[in-house]
């Protein structure tokens, strides 16, 4: 919804119509707007009042003029005031509504003004009312009609606005148990295994101990706070592993609104079961979660490090490069580094649905495990010569490829998180995007446009 509160500024002589101004006051004030009259809501500034009165026509949304009896204050060019005003409202192609006051006899200059306002061809057609009364009810009336030709004139110039976020949908259920673990005695054991654990290991950790200790294995998509463990797994299932290791006796289930809506602690705590869910779910799709970096980020799918390429579709069908092995030679020697595609996430509620945002990004390492060196120079270059049309790109082929991974019915499917729709918003002022390109070089437009990668793209 389109929602426009304008400004209106009103112009005539002060004086002489003090009830008439206070009548546009009023009638702008019932409409929502904002009157800009300037014995009223002008402050002091410092400016000629002359250059403070064009400033607040130009600033305005809506002229008005009322033409009274006096012509008022000449200046050296022998205009107005008030045509000073009225010559910068046109300048400035503002919509302009002009009433006439018939009741009050005008001075001959005024006269020549007001035929010149009403010209027919190049002035306004106005209203001429009787009283201040009648031309409050007038303004208010005029104002309402202008307002919504406004409206409809911003509505056909306007377009969907996509946000990076991309809805979720999950399960309807959630589950909490009590943790039944001997912490200390895990720990000590551990000294013994492949995973050696500190006394302040997190809980994490100590579970996942206590599982291998058990010779058992699960997945990661849960979490834990004060001695409990929160999943979409139904813990009343006995042949689930995890269920080892908790009390049986403690297993609830909630919804997950009435979980994350409680207070800011638990909807974090529920953040955080979101971001194990998503890590779970993009593991099979061969992306990995770095926790130091926060970011997600795609793996080869050799061992020989070959280069990985991804389909994916909306108006068109076309692959994208997700991960590649680099060599270069410098001083004759070789030199190897691998370059990922990736992206960070972030989670929000927006009236009761959850949401992932999610942002593009880079990440270099030696042999897809170690980090490059020099990866902060990496990316800092990409980012530097990456454009607005190139990031949307991105973040179009991310949408793209992981609904289409949801949608992949020959394979095993994540039950707990879908990806939905991207938030949009309608009504937002067009803007054409190929503007932005007219400052790029003719090599850099037609790679934005390339066709396997078009900049409009219906989602």
């Amino acid at each position: 919804m389109i929602v426009y509160k304008p400004s209106v500024f009103v112009s005539s002589t002060v004086w002489d119509l003090a009830s008439e101004r206070k009548a546009a006051e009023i009638a702008i004030s019932k409409i929502g707007g904002h009157p800009l009259i300037s014995e009223k809501t002008f402050i002091a500034e410092n400016k000629n009042p002359l250059k403070a009165c064009t400033d607040q026509v130009k600033q305005s949304d809506i002229y008005i003029l009322l033409l009274g009896g006096r012509y008022g204050y000449e200046l050296e060019n022998g205009k107005s005031v008030t045509e000073l005003e009225w010559d910068t409202a046109c300048s400035q192609n503002k919509p302009r509504l002009v009433f006439n006051l018939k009741y009050i006899t005008k001075e001959d200059k005024q006269e020549e003004f007001a035929k010149q306002v009403g010209h027919i061809f190049y002035g306004r057609f106005w209203k001429e009312v009787n009283d201040a009364f009648e031309l409050s009810s007038e303004i208010e009336l005029s104002l309402r009609n202008l307002i919504s030709e406004e409206k409809l004139n911003k509505k056909k110039n306007s377009e969907k606005l996509y946000s990076s976020l991309m809805g979720l949908q999950l399960p309807n259920e959630i589950y909490q148990a009590d943790l039944d673990i001997d912490r200390d005695e895990i720990i000590s054991l551990s000294k013994d295994g492949p995973n050696f654990l500190k006394k302040n290991a997190d809980s994490r950790r100590v579970i996942f101990e206590g599982l291998r200790q058990k010779e058992l294995k699960f997945s990661a998509d849960w979490t834990t706070y004060k001695g409990r463990i929160l999943t979409f797994h139904n813990l009343k299932d006995s042949k689930l592993p995890i269920v080892r290791l908790i009390d049986k006796g403690t297993v609830v289930s909630i919804t997950p609104k009435e979980f994350w809506s409680a207070n800011e602690d638990l909807k974090n705590i529920f953040k955080g079961l979101l971001r194990h869910c998503l890590r779970q779910k993009l593991y099979r799709l061969k992306i990995e979660w770095l926790h130091d970096d926060e970011i997600f980020r795609f793996m080869p799918i050799t061992e020989d490090l070959a280069t990985r390429r991804e389909s994916w579709q909306a108006n068109k069908k076309a692959t994208r490069k997700v991960f590649e092995k680099i060599e270069h030679t410098y001083k004759e020697k070789l030199y190897l580094y691998c370059k990922h595609f990736a992206f960070r996430v972030g989670f929000v509620d927006i009236e009761d649905k959850w949401f992932v945002s999610v942002m593009p990004d880079w990440s270099f390492s030696w042999d897809s495990k170690r980090k490059d060196f020099k990866e902060a120079e990496r990316i800092s270059w990409l980012k530097r010569n990456e454009r607005n049309q190139q990031v949307f790109n991105h973040f179009k082929f991310l949408y793209a490829y992981l609904r289409e991974a949801d949608n992949d019915l020959y394979g095993e499917q994540y039950p707990f998180i879908r990806f939905q729709e991207i938030f949009t918003v309608n009504g937002h002022p067009h803007l054409n995007d190929l503007d932005w390109l007219k400052k790029e070089d003719s090599a850099l437009q037609s790679k934005l446009l390339d066709n396997k990668d078009q900049i409009i793209m219906d989602l």
